[in-house]
């Protein structure tokens, strides 16, 4: 077969024609067409401009108004933030990406449907903060509260747009992700959460096309998985790729992580009009993930039999920028910008809200104010964070993750499911301790083993403060029954 020829570094806006980035033009259109259709609807809700509390639960959660198609469309759009990062790992290992990337994830969202989505609407809360403290305590709900504005913060995504626009624009690091940052913020601080659902819709539709584009293309042009299996090595056909099975198998404990404890997955929860609509919406969501993994992972595929020596994080688009006709490579541009953006808005909007309403470190008596001051702090430290990364995704990934999902993952689970530990002193004294072992073993001891990550001691200091206290509280128990007259202890 004869290969056109694909070079393995190019400049991208080189290959952009007059159309390509006039579909992009047009895309971004419909995305605010949809923004401003969001806005509109909200007019129509009664009360909402008198009655402050319907004004904040329209702001925070769309007024609890999530209907199916649009649960289905913005929470499956705001999965894909890192698709750098997807498809890099689809071009060094091949399917072991479906397998870590997807399977594991498949799993979680099943569970979390299924057994989570009931009892965390039972609590009738407006975030995961305020989740945490009707289980646990006001004190738990504040920590709460600031380790997850830091766990949300969307350091990663602010990264990944200012890596895309380095693509094309002449500017520095952050400059790019300044200006990426910056466009989010004026149309999610406009609407709330209904600008947002809105404007994923317009950006669901986009990243589906412009990934299944790429793979139907590939197997036109090329064939498809004979072409594969011979130009890429057999390891790329299995599902542990070069890695053992016990590190294919830590993504599994990652996605739980993820999954369990996700600010965004618990906003569409709370938002959603009914349990039904939740629980379905995450299943048929999980589908809708499954294909588009398909997409990217053999996309990525393509893209490292035909161009192996390409620089991996940028394999996938240098690839499809060089496949694709004109046109669509414009197509695929706004599929790579709508998978970054739909999870950078989704993410910076939750973090804000937490310094508007879990814990507002700055109060204003005008309410729309305070959500715009909430935001732009927000989306100044998410900035100022990223560069003091330096494009670092994977560190500032690891770091947020060991220190706040260590603390809070186990914790709320517990509180779920045994009410015996819904208790404020508790939780405090976990997070402080898992915070305290975390940094201890960072700081001295990972030296020593660097293959244990911090993330692992937090969860087993969680398992050791927990069980003290199950056992403690056991043996207070005891005690006082011994002291009851006529008590068989006694």
């Amino acid at each position: 077969m004869n290969i056109p020829v694909f070079y393995n570094k190019i400049d991208a806006a080189a290959y952009l024609t007059g159309l390509d980035w006039l579909v992009f033009a047009i895309t971004c259109c419909l995305c605010l067409s949809l923004i401003l259709y969001g806005n509109r609807t909200k007019k129509s809700i009664p009360d909402i401009t008198t009655n402050k509390q319907a004004s904040l639960l329209e702001y925070l959660l769309m007024g609890r108004q999530l209907t199916l198609p649009l649960f289905i469309s913005t929470l499956a759009a705001t999965w894909y933030g890192n698709i750098f990062g997807v498809t890099q790992i689809a071009f060094e290992q091949g399917i072991y990406n479906l397998v870590t990337q997807g399977i594991f994830w498949y799993i979680t969202y099943i569970v979390f449907a299924l057994y989570l989505v009931k009892k965390i609407r039972s609590y009738d809360a407006v975030s995961l903060p305020e989740l945490v403290k009707n289980i646990y305590g006001n004190k738990s709900g504040k920590l709460t509260a600031i380790l997850v504005f830091f766990k949300t913060l969307p350091i990663t995504y602010a990264m990944s747009i200012g890596l895309l626009l380095q693509c094309f624009l002449p500017l520095t690091l952050f400059q790019a992700t300044g200006v990426g940052v910056c466009f989010i913020v004026l149309y999610a601080v406009s609407g709330g959460l209904r600008s947002i659902v809105y404007s994923d819709v317009a950006l669901f539709i986009i990243m589906c096309f412009g990934v299944s584009l790429v793979l139907l293309f590939s197997i036109r042009n090329f064939g498809g998985l004979r072409f594969l299996q011979e130009n890429l090595p057999a390891s790329y056909f299995k599902p542990c790729g070069t890695k053992t099975l016990p590190t294919t198998l830590v993504w599994f404990l990652i996605a739980c992580t993820t999954t369990f404890i996700s600010p965004s997955f618990y906003q569409r929860c709370m938002a959603a009009a009914s349990n039904r609509v939740a629980t379905q919406g995450i299943l048929i969501s999980t589908f809708i993930w499954f294909m588009f993994d398909i997409c990217t992972t053999f996309g990525a595929m393509y893209a490292k039999a035909v161009i192996p020596e390409a620089e991996s994080l940028y394999a996938y688009m240098t690839y499809g920028i060089q496949l694709l006709p004109v046109g669509f490579k414009g197509l695929l541009l706004a599929s790579i910008a709508a998978a970054i953006i739909a999870a950078l808005d989704s993410f910076l909007f939750i973090a804000s809200n937490i310094l508007m309403y879990d814990f507002p470190i700055v109060r204003f008596k005008n309410i729309k104010l305070q959500r715009t001051v909430s935001i732009i702090i927000t989306a100044l430290l998410t900035i100022l964070i990223s560069i003091l990364f330096d494009g670092r995704v994977e560190s500032a990934w690891l770091i947020c993750k060991s220190y706040f999902s260590a603390c809070l993952l186990l914790p709320i689970l517990f509180g779920y499911f045994t009410p015996i530990f819904a208790n404020d002193k508790l939780f405090v004294s976990n997070c402080i301790i898992s915070c305290l072992s975390i940094t201890i073993w960072r700081g001295y001891l990972m030296q020593y083993n660097p293959n244990i990550d911090g993330f692992y001691i937090g969860c087993f200091t969680t398992c050791l403060v927990f069980i003290c206290y199950y056992l403690a509280n056991s043996l207070v128990a005891k005690i006082k029954a011994s002291q009851i007259p006529g008590s068989k202890a006694a």
